[in-house]
């Protein structure tokens, strides 16, 4: 499978699953900047479960009354 066909599977494949694709010009600075990384970027969006932080028990109480 050619390199741009596997691309355009991928972000078909996104968009068939409501996600959203936004292309960076390898012109534009934005788009120079991601090549220098790897090239590609997501933002993942899901719930994450309830997490109790350990700060909160590392800081003490003030119970001045």
């Amino acid at each position: 499978m050619g390199e741009r066909r596997k691309w355009v599977g991928i972000v078909e494949e996104v968009k068939a699953a409501g996600g959203e694709v936004l292309i960076f010009s390898s012109i534009h600075e934005s788009g120079k900047q991601l090549d220098q990384l790897t090239g590609v970027a997501a933002i993942l969006n899901f719930p994450l479960p309830e997490v109790e932080s350990d700060d909160e028990e590392d800081q003490p109480q003030n119970n001045e009354t």
